[in-house]
């Protein structure tokens, strides 16, 4: 998104296609099931697949935008999280078409950004499973690496990003974000 207002703009336009969906639907999804980050829209399904039809042909709200639609009955993803077995047992996703570009080393950026990137991209995956965690740690390393960012410098951010609270970060993000929710 290019513009400070595109993300505000996205989510009204999205919010009045929601709206459009959700009172054309004859059948429903779980209650409060239905979630949504700006174009993001997760929910739970518990009639028929016949039924659910209705939301798989959205191509008629709007020409302009392309609808992924994607069923299975142990694993979703949504944002970066992958949801397993009907429990929020996550593991990081991404998207098939990720390329993992991140800011090159040698732009002209101050220095501390380069520590920070390897650092906050390590803070995004703690998974349920620790082996699965590791694995998206190596992940992001080979990434880093590819991108030619300082061995030493990516090892020791993700040893600082692992040394890090959940709990005391997510109670820190809502103090922080308590505006917004």
């Amino acid at each position: 998104m290019a513009t400070c207002a595109a993300p505000s703009t996205a989510n009204l336009f999205i919010g009045a296609l929601e709206s459009s969906i959700l009172d054309s639907a004859a059948v429903m999804p779980l209650e409060r099931s239905w979630k949504r980050y700006i174009d993001d829209i997760h929910f739970l399904w518990i009639n028929d697949y016949e039924s659910l039809e209705h939301f798989k042909t959205l191509k008629w709200l709007s020409p302009t935008i392309k609808f992924t639609f994607e069923i299975n009955s142990t694993h979703v993803p949504f944002l970066d999280t992958q949801l397993t077995n009907c429990r929020i047992e996550t593991t990081l996703y991404s998207k098939p078409t990720d390329k993992h570009t991140c800011l090159l080393p040698s732009s002209c950026h101050p220095s501390h950004t380069f520590r920070g990137i390897p650092f906050s991209q390590a803070l995004k995956s703690p998974c349920s499973e620790p082996d699965e965690e590791e694995r998206h740690l190596n992940n992001l390393k080979s990434h880093l690496l590819k991108r030619n960012y300082d061995n030493k410098i990516i090892d020791k951010q993700i040893n600082r990003a692992k040394q890090e609270d959940c709990k005391s970060l997510i109670t820190f993000l809502r103090r922080k974000w308590s505006v917004f929710l």
